[in-house]
Parts: C-alpha cells; sequence; structure tokens
C-alpha cells in the first residue's frame, strides 16, 4: 500500500484479516517510510494485527529516502525538530515505534 494512492494507506487492518483466516504463513509489510507515521498509532495498530496472527507479523520499516513528492511528509502534519533533517525525523520516529 502506498501514500497519496486512493486506497487504504495502512496495511495493518487487511493484515489483521489475513491473520485471522490463516494459521501458518507469515504476514507482512514491505517497507513503511516512518516520515510519514505516527509511531504510536502504529504501534497500537500493529500489535492487534501481531496479536490476531498469533505473533506471525513482520514488519519493515525505514527512515525514508529521496522521492518525487518533496516533503510529503507535509501532508501528513509532521514537520522535524528544529535542526533536524526529515532523515532524522524518520530514525527518531522508528526508535519511538521501536521503543513502545
Amino acid at each position: 500500500m502506498h501514500h497519496f494512492a486512493k486506497q487504504l494507506a495502512s496495511p495493518f487492518p487487511l493484515l489483521a484479516a489475513i491473520g485471522a483466516k490463516t494459521t501458518k504463513i507469515e504476514i507482512g509489510t514491505g517497507v513503511i517510510d516512518m516520515r510519514y507515521e505516527n509511531p504510536l498509532y502504529m504501534v497500537e495498530d500493529a500489535g492487534a494485527a501481531d496479536l490476531i496472527s498469533g505473533g506471525r507479523l513482520q514488519l519493515g520499516i525505514s527512515r525514508g529516502s529521496p522521492e518525487q513528492v518533496i516533503d510529503g511528509w507535509r501532508y501528513f502534519g509532521y514537520e522535524p525538530a528544529e535542526g533536524e533533517t526529515d532523515a532524522d525525523m524518520g530514525r527518531r520516529k522508528g526508535l519511538e515505534f521501536s521503543k513502545s
């Protein structure tokens, strides 16, 4: 699933549904760009999907990389802290996610 696309932006409801209907396959994301995420919401959604799937959720996260959508994180209401780059913001949010 990709941001700015017309479908659901979060993979977790679909992954939870797949996890509820299967018992053996691993389920997971591609790479989630942490510049676009709220780490606390994400850990809650990912945790629920992992519980529903019986611990089969595999996550891929990234601090982000240069892309066509310049400063796309702004469309989600996020700004880097003073003196922080967007990559720094992605790293910070990834660490916050991993500690939650």
